[in-house]
């Protein structure tokens, strides 16, 4: 015996009523899931709007209102300045403690603060990536006794010496990424000194800083921070390319946007440097980044100009004359 119409209605509402009843519930008491806007958490998640890659995360809710938050958990939580920014950072210090960074690791109230193992994991990246036979080794400097071979070192048995790295290790944004993503370095810093509560005087001495310690030279440094100060940080980018086409100009050089299906050996890269500079007269600089939808082959471009040596272009370019007969 079929429903009346009336009551099969009710039970599809009562069904829907529900189902939004129980999505409410894990929303706000449960769980919750995040887009990852930004890198200030990579290696761990990652945000990287020039790529599209946005990781996305499941916040449980329930844990907090059990016990207090605990050192080294990741929180996700409303900036108090701004209440519409949801910001995911890592808990380091707790009500009342003092901290300090000594030598990369963290001190709280004068005791030194080790990272779980699991959490160590999650941060640890590659500086030096393996392949399938392992570290090529040629980083590397061997002392007395010590022979390197590819990604083998053989010890002599009365070696005395060890490998030694053979410059120091600083650790970069990118490290761990593979170049084909296209990732970009972390423009947190940008994004923190753009934000309008931040004072004028606070952003100017952040950006002198941050621009000293990359080594910049006392004039672009002031200009740097003139522009923070000016809270004109969102235009650097196109500040620099402009000045960049200018110092060009003035030297009489061009850039060379190169994209290549596998990354190109030095002797390539001179080899078409050359070629594309007989054919304009000028110095060409490579810019060459790696697109791993190209079949083969390269696309160079000096402004208007395209030399497209890629085995899609020449397929391309065959199937253009097969169509014409």
């Amino acid at each position: 015996m079929k429903k009346p119409l009336d009551l099969t209605i009710a039970d599809q509402l009562e069904a829907l009523a529900i189902a939004i009843a129980m999505a409410l519930v894990l929303k706000f008491f449960l769980v919750e899931a995040y887009e990852i806007p930004s890198g200030s958490m990579q290696p761990t998640i990652l945000g990287d709007p020039g790529t599209g890659i946005f990781d996305r995360v499941l916040a449980d809710k329930l844990t907090t209102m059990l016990r207090p938050p605990r050192r080294w958990e990741v929180m996700i939580f409303r900036f108090p300045n701004d209440e519409r920014a949801l910001y995911v950072k890592r808990i380091v210090g707790l009500p009342g403690e003092k901290l300090a960074i000594q030598g990369g690791d963290v001190w709280v109230d004068g005791k030194i603060a080790r990272k779980p193992d699991p959490v160590v994991d999650s941060v640890l990246k590659d500086v030096y990536r393996a392949d399938d036979g392992g570290i090529d080794l040629n980083v590397f400097s061997a002392g007395p006794g010590v022979r390197i071979s590819g990604t083998r070192a053989e010890f002599a048995p009365d070696a005395t010496g060890d490998l030694v790295l053979r410059s120091s290790v600083r650790d970069d944004f990118l490290h761990g990424y593979d170049p084909s993503w296209g990732i970009q370095a972390n423009d947190q810093a940008v994004e923190l000194l753009a934000r309008p509560w931040i004072k004028p005087g606070d952003r100017r001495a952040a950006a002198l800083t941050l621009a000293e310690r990359a080594g910049c030279g006392k004039l672009v440094a002031d200009f740097v921070a003139l522009v923070a100060e000016r809270g004109r940080l969102d235009h650097l980018a196109a500040i620099v390319a402009a000045y960049q086409e200018l110092a060009d100009a003035g030297l009489g050089r061009v850039r060379a946007q190169v994209r290549t299906a596998v990354a190109l050996s030095d002797p390539e890269k001179d080899q078409l440097a050359r070629h594309l500079q007989t054919q304009l007269g000028k110095q060409i600089i490579l810019e060459e980044t790696v697109d791993t939808n190209l079949l083969g082959g390269f696309v160079a471009q000096v402004g208007s100009l395209i030399l497209d040596g890629s085995l899609d272009g020449q397929l391309a370019r065959m199937r253009e004359r097969l169509v014409r007969g």
